[in-house]
This record gives C-alpha cells, structure tokens and sequence, in this order.
C-alpha cells in the first residue's frame, strides 16, 4: 500500500466562531448552529468507510466527532490535531486585536511564519505537530487495505496538510479552509517526505 485518504473534518460552528473571535486552544463548545450543521454534514460523509477516526482533544472537536460518528467504536483524541494557540489573542476579535498591540498583530497576519501570538504558539511548532500526526498514520494505514482515515480537526491544521501535500510554496495564511462543518480529503503517499 502507497497511498491512503485522510479526510480533515473542520469542528462546527461555536458562539466564538460566529462573533469572528480567535479560539486557538480555548475549550469552548459547539453552538446550536453548529450541531445543526454537523448533522447535514454526517449525511454526506455516510457514504465512506472510515478505517480509523481521529480527533482533536478539543471540547469542539469532540463534540462534533459524537454527532458525526456516533456508531463508531473508537475515536482516537489527540493534542496533535488542536489548532494553533493564539495565546494572548484568544477570545480576541481581527478589531480587537489590532486595537491592542503595537504592530504584533500586523506582522503576525502578513507574515504567520516569522511572527507567533504573544504567549502563543508558532506556525512551525503546529506544523510539527502535524507531521508527528502524518507520520503515525503511515505506520498505522499500512495495517489496513486502501484504508479510508478521518480526522476532526480544526482550521490550522487544515491549511497544514493542505500546504504539505497540495502546494508547499503556497504561503498558509493565503489557504482557504473549508466551513465549520466542511471536510477535504487529501491522498497522502506513504513514500513522500513531509
């Protein structure tokens, strides 16, 4: 086996997500909208046989792999898959933001890669994350034939794996994510170096 599917499933909507406000590592639950979503977004996966189900150990996360697998045996949560820590910023508005630092914030938006969040996490440290993650599956894909793997993550690491196995030259912050609620499915090869 040389290739397997990872479907990334982004978490549906939370309160936070709807007032446009960073959530990072904050703990928050869906919204009523949210689990509404999720609902039409588990008629759309029903047609896939996931192998193995992953998931972000985020309240959000969790919550959203409970209403779109609630037959599966076993959900495997991990701090692999949790979206970037926005530190300071979390619970912070794009507004809010700007209005409180002296030029971080601005810096940080156009250039995500050289700047991190005060008392945040970098860009780099995510992506590491997410590597570690990538680089598991492989071990674990090669147990199962043309297996079909799901995660439920968040935007960041989207973006991450859309950037290692889509385009690396592509800048993360230009890559647009699917909505809360949304998924992709990407191919990973078992013999790409990330």
């Amino acid at each position: 086996m040389q290739s397997f599917q990872l479907t990334l499933i982004r978490h549906g909507h939370t309160s936070l997500n709807e007032e446009r406000r960073y959530q990072g590592w904050s703990d928050s639950p869906l919204s009523i909208n949210g689990a509404i979503e999720l609902e039409n977004t588990k008629l759309s996966l029903i047609k896939h046989e996931f192998h193995q189900i992953f998931c972000s150990d985020l309240l959000r996360a969790r919550q959203s792999a409970a209403i779109l697998f609630p037959m599966h045996e076993s959900i495997t949560y991990t701090p692999l898959l949790r979206e970037l820590s926005f530190g300071d910023w979390e619970g912070l508005t794009y507004e809010e933001c700007m209005a409180l630092e002296s030029g971080n914030y601005s810096k940080w938006i156009d250039d995500p890669t050289s700047h991190s969040p005060p008392n945040g996490e970098s860009v780099q440290n995510m992506t590491n994350r997410i590597k570690s993650f990538i680089s598991e599956l492989k071990k674990q894909a090669a147990t199962f034939e043309n297996p079909h793997i799901a995660a439920v993550t968040h935007g960041g690491p989207i973006r991450v794996v859309s950037q290692l196995y889509n385009d690396p030259t592509v800048q993360l912050n230009t890559i647009s994510v699917p909505p809360p609620g949304g998924w992709r499915t990407f191919t990973i090869n078992q013999l790409q170096e990330i």
